[in-house]
Order: C-alpha cells, then structure tokens, then sequence
C-alpha cells in the first residue's frame, strides 16, 4: 500500500471516528434545557414556604407570572384542564393579580438552589404537598401531564411541607417518578 493510501485511510478512519464522537455526544440521556420533561423540581418546605403562601390544607397551588405576581392560588385537586387554563392566563399576561409573591429559598431534590425572585420572566408553578395527602398523590399525574406539555414553558416545583412529619426519604419514596433529580 502506497503512502498516500495510508494517509487517505487515516484521514478516513480520523473523520469517522471524529463524526461518531459528535453524534454520540448529541445522544446522551442528559436534560436539554429546551426539551420538555415529564419530570419537574421537588423540595422540602426549610424556608417555612407553608406559613409564607399560608397553607391550612393540602395540596395548594400558587401561580405566579413572569412579573412574580400571584395569578392564582387554590385548595385542592386540580386538574389538568382548569391548571392550563390558569397557566396560559397567567403566561399570556391576562390574569388577574391577587398581589406579590412572597420569596422563599429551597435546596431541590436534584441540589438545585431555587430561589423564587430569580425565575422572574417565567411562569411559575407551586405545589404545596405532602406525603399522606390522598388529593396531593391524585393531582400528581395531571401535574405530569401539564409538565410533559408544557415543558421549559413554566417552572413547576413541588414543596413537600411537612405535615405529618415525614422524612425526605419518605418524599423520595413517595413522588421518585415525578422528580427531576
């Protein structure tokens, strides 16, 4: 074999190898920040969030819009059409405001930072929960129905307040296949 033989040939196998490397490295099982999930952030409540969105029962949703007012807050089973429409209102900037968010500061599941006054812009959602609450478990797969649709559209967070004094374990055991971790 001719020496310019042996360089088109390591010149070849040089650029499959190099075109391989790229296209596996776009095949990986990391997150894209612009591909929605079925999965969002999960927390539990150390910055007193319950007595902050004065929580009495469970589960309670807070929305707030891009410009960090409240759009929303409601007891109870939601589900995922009357959740979306609350959303889009507060998204499309045509939902009535109910007054200020109130900051809080979380470490997530997944050791995420989340502080509420720095997601300003977008829309968010808060899910006040707790392990034994029948309508919070109920609620959890219409949650995963709007996350799945709506993707990087809003932020959803779901805040365990501890109300019956269960652990984090507990909460992983519990919401694990809902949690971006």
């Amino acid at each position: 074999m001719s020496k310019s033989n042996k360089k088109i040939i390591t010149l070849l196998i040089l650029t499959i190898t190099i075109m391989s490397i790229i296209f596996l490295s776009g095949c990986t099982e990391e997150t894209d920040n612009n591909v929605p999930t079925d999965k969002w952030l999960f927390a539990m409540d150390t910055d007193n969030v319950r007595s902050k969105y004065q929580q009495d029962s469970w589960p309670r949703l807070i929305i707030i819009d891009s410009e960090g007012k409240i759009t929303y807050k409601g007891i109870g089973y939601h589900d995922k059409d009357s959740l979306i429409e609350k959303i889009l209102q507060a998204k499309n900037g045509n939902a009535e405001s109910l007054g200020d968010s109130v900051d809080f500061t979380v470490t997530t599941f997944n050791n995420q930072i989340f502080t509420l006054s720095e997601k300003k812009g977008k829309v968010v959602v808060i899910d006040l929960t707790g392990v034994n609450c029948y309508w919070c478990d109920k609620q959890m797969p219409e949650l995963q129905e709007i996350q799945k649709e709506y993707g990087n559209d809003i932020i959803l967070i779901s805040i365990d307040t501890n109300f019956s004094g269960e652990t984090e374990q507990d909460v992983i055991d519990t919401y694990n296949k809902y949690m971006l971790r």
